[in-house]
């Protein structure tokens, strides 16, 4: 399976940085991260070639914070995962509550990441938190000791 995206693999190839001393997992978990941030925050049917790319319209998102809305977004980012986002394996969704951001949604998100090379078969596990503002925008960041 290809760990980074055909443009990141060019761009390192075109411009190499002789400080980057990243491991390959932490390429393929940064990949992943721009990767799912830019997913995520294009809206369902903007997309001329793909309908079903994106996520539906959640610019009124604080005031509709009902139980069902909230799974329904569990839901929504699974199906994206699954469709587009190849490299991230068994993804599971959480919501987060935290009492001191109440406009925000906060979800972690899990999976494992396939690093094999060859015929040894490698796979890690992999966390990110999204947090989801009031204006339906979503940020995407790496959960680090998760």
């Amino acid at each position: 399976m290809v760990k980074e995206r055909l443009l990141e693999r060019l761009s390192r190839q075109e411009l190499p940085n002789l400080n980057d001393r990243r491991t390959p997992e932490d390429l393929v978990k940064a990949s992943i991260q721009r990767y799912l941030s830019r997913l995520l925050n294009v809206r369902r049917g903007s997309v001329p070639v793909d309908a079903e790319y994106g996520l539906p319209d959640m610019s009124n998102i604080a005031g509709s914070f009902a139980v069902g809305y909230v799974s329904d977004i569990q839901r929504e980012i699974l199906i994206q995962i699954d469709r587009y986002e190849k490299r991230l394996l068994n993804p599971t969704i959480q919501q987060v509550v935290e009492e001191r951001e109440v406009i925000t949604l906060k979800f972690v998100l899990t999976g494992q990441i396939d690093l094999s090379v060859g015929s040894t078969e490698v796979t890690k596990e992999f966390s990110m938190f999204l947090r989801i503002d009031s204006a339906g925008q979503v940020r995407v960041e790496l959960a680090h000791g998760l």
